[in-house]
């Protein structure tokens, strides 16, 4: 596996031995998504090891915590660990999410692209990009999505 420091492209991008380019989602908030679960999944396991110590209150409002955490434990750790894969196989591009489960994964004939293209957004205090492609068709397809500047120069 080539590493970014071999090919000069940023950390987040790792070229396989195979020729899949994996693009590792990781940003900055997962600690806090794994924090708030932990604070959440605590008071659980309080109510669930000791409920003689709880207020009668706190009891109907379990729901509305450890759900909660439960679906912000998964967004952090999929933030944390997924990564997409994009890689050429048999003349179609495939695109993966992995390991964690999520949304979007496709499998598109590369003789329906007719361009691809970088779609460049900007708040106040950041400018991050998507990777898009056209097909013939007319329709717009997201191949990478909130990637930074840098990456998408790549």
């Amino acid at each position: 596996m080539f590493t970014s420091s071999d090919s000069g492209l940023p950390k987040n991008i790792v070229v396989t031995d195979n020729g899949a380019i994996r693009y590792y989602w990781r940003r900055g908030f997962q600690a806090f998504f794994m924090t708030l679960f932990g604070v959440m999944l605590l008071w659980a396991a309080y109510y669930f090891w000791s409920p003689d110590f709880v207020p009668e209150f706190l009891i109907c409002s379990l729901p509305l915590f450890w759900i909660p955490g439960v679906v912000l434990a998964y967004f952090g750790v999929r933030q944390a660990v997924n990564y997409t894969e994009l890689r050429v196989d048999g003349g179609e591009l495939l695109i993966q999410h992995k390991p964690i489960p999520w949304r979007g994964n496709k499998s598109i004939a590369m003789t329906d692209f007719e361009k691809f293209f970088v779609g460049v957004r900007r708040n106040d205090q950041t400018l991050t990009c998507d990777i898009l492609a056209i097909t013939k068709k007319g329709e717009r397809i997201m191949i990478l999505s909130n990637v930074g500047p840098e990456i998408a120069e790549a």
